[in-house]
């Protein structure tokens, strides 16, 4: 082989090894891109812990291997929706970080630790016992209520926990973390900053629960849920102004769920859902009665929008179709800014299309105030506990709401008052359209026709006296 030849021969080998190299960094490349997205697909963003995705995940997992020693913990920071308000966003963010760290520490590499969204963080570990799985849910919330100092100030977060521990009758992950959830819920309900176990008693609950939820959804079908009317008034008036449509079940046993017990039931959210508007289809009839019937000018029907619901039912006409064939002028629709959040975009563009044909929204709760700015609204609705007013904090929020609604040119309202002397303090602030035990329970629609025949009699008659 002369020079030329060898030369030709190395040049071939050198360019096939460069080749090689480039493939390989190429391959090795594509692969940290795709481990990258991966990675990101199954973490959080902010926290670097798993997102529900990666957690769901990773707990099916455990459970395929060891789902009777498996255990879960739900944790949900207290009240950290002031901390929001009163610092800002960013200092939230970062205090979600640092309690992301905390629980990461606090887990250790034998456990999976998640932020589920917002302020909730799960975790999951293989355990041997239950004194292990409420020792770890311990330390978990011990670490978390160490000071930390955020925009120069030193905090202290509490966290409530639910603690989940195997066996179980369904061991599928989103159904393992539910558990944990329906003990946090308990947690909460209790006063928080506490740690509860899900135990027999609430299995026992869980599983009534989704038996009655599978009766509701078929008494849906069955067209079984009916309206009653909650009256309401005009105290510094006098007179009768509108009725609340409210959800009855009568079952066959002859036993009734009210409204606040079917929200109970109902807890998935196509549930509500149906819920919301099968119980103004079935009012479409006595709605057009009354109508013919005869109403006076000003009177409203007050309709509850969900309290809960999926995306599409804002943008697919879910919620839409309760209305069609009804008389907007006289609906007062009564909404939520969870239910609104959704999927705000589509929620604004239906109400403001609601309110354009005539009808009114009002947002239920001092806690909804903070969707002034997204949506029209024409009535503030005042909480029960501000009606209530027995804290001390109370009288103040009911002088500042009744201030902004006043600046606002908009209405104000109260439901669920008891006594006279609530109604009173409640006069005194601006806030005279009312309902509540202290007006009558929820009627039928008969008895509501009848009512209005009273209140219209009684006004004329006292307007022809001299």
């Amino acid at each position: 082989m002369n020079f030329l030849s060898i030369a030709a021969s190395i040049a071939l080998v050198a360019a096939v090894s460069l080749a090689v190299a480039v493939r390989a960094r190429g391959e090795r490349r594509h692969r940290a891109e795709l481990d990258s997205l991966v990675h990101a697909v199954r973490h959080d963003e902010m926290t670097g812990l798993l997102n529900r995705t990666g957690f769901l995940e990773r707990l099916d997992a455990r459970l395929a291997i060891d789902g009777a020693r498996t255990t879960v913990l739900y944790l949900d920071l207290d009240r950290f929706k002031a901390i929001n308000d009163t610092l800002g966003h960013a200092s939230g963010d970062e205090l979600l970080r640092v309690v992301g760290r905390r629980i990461a520490r606090g887990v250790g590499s034998d456990g999976d630790a998640a932020r589920i969204g917002g302020d909730e963080f799960a975790v999951a570990v293989t355990d041997h016992s239950s004194t292990h799985a409420s020792s770890i849910a311990e330390r978990l919330a011990r670490s978390i209520i160490e000071p930390v100092e955020i925009s120069g100030r030193l905090l202290r977060v509490s966290a409530s926990v639910g603690v989940a521990i195997g066996p179980w009758d369904d061991s599928s992950p989103v159904a393992v973390l539910g558990f944990a959830d329906q003990a946090l819920q308990r947690a909460k309900e209790l006063g928080r900053d506490r740690i509860e176990v899900f135990g027999s008693d609430m299995r026992a609950i869980d599983r009534r629960r989704a038996l009655d939820e599978i009766e509701l959804r078929r008494a849906l079908d069955r067209g079984e849920i009916q309206p009653f009317f909650r009256p309401e008034f005009d105290v510094e008036e006098g007179r009768l102004i509108g009725a609340e449509i409210v959800a009855r079940w009568i079952r066959e046993d002859g036993s009734i769920l009210d409204e606040r017990e079917l929200l109970t039931v109902a807890r998935d959210a196509n549930t509500v859902e149906r819920l919301a508007v099968a119980v103004v289809r079935e009012a479409r009839p006595f709605l057009r009665r009354l109508e013919l019937f005869g109403l006076p000018t000003n009177f409203r029907f007050r309709i509850d929008l969900p309290h809960r619901c999926t995306p599409r039912a804002w943008r697919d006409g879910q919620i839409a179709a309760a209305f069609v064939g009804l008389d907007m002028s006289r609906l007062t629709l009564d909404a939520t800014a969870e239910v609104v959040a959704v999927d705000p975009v589509h929620a604004a563009e239906l109400l403001a299309d609601l309110r354009n044909r005539g009808a009114q929204v009002s947002l239920r709760d001092l806690s909804d105030l903070e969707v002034l700015g997204s949506i029209a609204v024409d009535e503030i609705r005042l909480a029960r506990s501000v009606v209530r007013g027995r804290r001390p904090i109370d009288d103040a929020l009911l002088g500042a709401v009744a201030d902004l609604a006043h600046d606002l040119g908009l209405q104000l309202g109260a439901g669920e008052v008891t006594s006279i002397d609530e109604s009173h303090r409640l006069v005194d602030h601006g806030c005279h359209r009312q309902s509540g035990p202290l007006f009558g329970l929820p009627i039928t629609a008969e008895d509501l026709a009848e009512l209005v025949e009273k209140d219209l009699v009684s006004h004329l008659s006292s307007t022809s006296m001299p």
